[in-house]
Parts: structure tokens; sequence; C-alpha cells
């Protein structure tokens, strides 16, 4: 299985008892209806390798239930660090990782609001990027506030999804 290359970061200064700390692992990523239409070049080899990974162990849904789950304690990480004046570099990487995933496994083509869920997925992505490099918690908090009702209607449809 091929993982995610993320040798070049330094992880030398983070603590393993922090509960702040990221995933050790790289991210499952969801399995998206046809890599061919409307997904982004740079989820071509990350679709591939998890379409040949063939460890789908909880439903489709229930795995983006589990990204947005991932995605708003990395949020919520991140704002604590960066108000403490701390880095949030890690939690910020794995958070815009999380997106890129949600990304890959909408089908525009599938649902009329596919366009609209995609423009917020990459309008929160380049936030994160901003709020990396600037250090910005105010816009770590704005994309949590825009992802965390998403995060709630997912869960909910999942769990009537299950009960049906």
């Amino acid at each position: 299985m091929t993982h995610l290359d993320h040798s070049h970061l330094d992880h030398s200064h983070l603590d393993p008892t922090d509960p702040f700390m990221p995933l050790s692992s790289p991210l499952p990523l969801p399995n998206p209806v046809a890599v061919g239409r409307g997904t982004k070049s740079r989820h071509v080899g990350a679709a591939t390798r998890y379409a040949q990974d063939g460890t789908q162990v909880v439903s489709p849904n229930r795995l983006v239930v589990l990204l947005y789950e991932r995605l708003l304690k990395d949020l919520d990480a991140a704002a604590v660090l960066l108000e403490d004046g701390r880095s949030a570099h890690a939690q910020l990487i794995h958070a815009q990782d999380v997106i890129d995933a949600l990304d890959l496994s909408l089908d525009v083509s599938e649902w009329s609001g596919g366009p609209g869920l995609r423009s917020i997925y990459e309008h929160c992505h380049r936030e994160l990027v901003s709020a990396n490099l600037e250090g910005h918690a105010g816009r770590v908090r704005q994309c949590r506030e825009v992802l965390a009702p998403l995060a709630g209607a997912w869960a909910l449809a999942a769990a009537e999804a299950a009960s049906s």
C-alpha cells in the first residue's frame, strides 16, 4: 500500500502525548464513483491507491462522517494552538488532506448541490492554507463554522441510511 509522503515535514517538535497531535497514519480516502469524471488530477493517484487498497471496513456514508469528525477535531486543535501563539502546521495540513479526501469523494454529476459543496471545500482549503501561512486562528474558526453544519447533516443522513 502506498502512503502519502509527508517526509518533508519536521515532526521532531511534536509531543506524542499531546491531545492535538495529528494521526500517525495517513487517512483512508473515499473511493470516488468515477475517477475520470470531474475529479481533480491531484487526486487520481490517491483514488487509485484507495481502490487498490481494499480496506473498506466501513460504509462510504460512515467514512464521510468519520472524515468530518476528524476535520472538526483538527480545526479545533489548530485554532487553539494558533490562539496560543503556537504552530498548528501539522493540524492544518491534516485538515487540508481531509478536505481533499471529502472533495475526492464528491461526484458533482450525481447531485445538483455538488458544485456548491465543491466550492465550499475549495474555499476552506484556501483559507486553511492562508491560516497556516499567516498564523490566523480566525480563518480556521470561520471554516469550522461553515463545515460543522455539513458534518451534522452527513451524520444525520448516514444514520438514516443505516437504519433503513
